[in-house]
């Protein structure tokens, strides 16, 4: 069967957490799976929230982050192993730590990360992101036409491209 349907969200813009035909959203933009349960994250980038479908069940969207503690039109999430997400929060032009297990959110990459580019090319506006193996996040930076490698274990980073 080829037949194209929507997975999530009535094609009206909004937030609201239903099942799944019955959601509303607001230019999702960043997709990931999780890597351990059938779950797809969603940058739902006017909402300034991250959201959760749940695969299995009917289908359901739940809203992880965003109502009280927005961010600003994310634009890309990346699912970890760790039970974390991080998020291109693209016009605070920061990465943001998600962790599952406790709700918190952190910068992912701000103090304790040293450039190896001279000088250090601060991020403006990260929109994709990707891990290339454990501890390696590759982000596309629209407004410096980079894209820029993380070494999250080690606490560095630089111009790939």
């Amino acid at each position: 069967d080829h037949t194209l349907k929507a997975a999530a969200g009535t094609g009206t813009q909004g937030l609201l957490d239903a099942p799944a035909p019955e959601a509303m959203l607001a230019q999702p933009a960043g997709l990931s799976l999780d890597p351990s349960e059938p779950r797809l994250y969603i940058a739902d980038r006017l909402n300034g929230a991250i959201r959760v479908l749940q695969l299995q069940g009917g289908g359901s969207v739940e809203t992880i982050v965003g109502e009280g503690r927005p961010l600003n039109h994310p634009t890309g999430v990346v699912a970890s192993t760790q039970k974390q997400l991080i998020v291109a929060d693209s016009q605070n032009h920061q990465l943001k730590l998600i962790d599952l297990k406790s709700g918190g959110i952190t910068d992912c990459t701000g103090e304790g990360f040293q450039s190896r580019d001279t000088p250090p090319r601060p991020l403006k506006e990260p929109v994709g992101l990707t891990l290339d193996g454990p501890g390696r996040l590759l982000v596309s930076d629209k407004q410096t036409h980079h894209i820029i490698c993380y070494e999250l274990a080690v606490g560095d980073y630089w111009t790939w491209a």
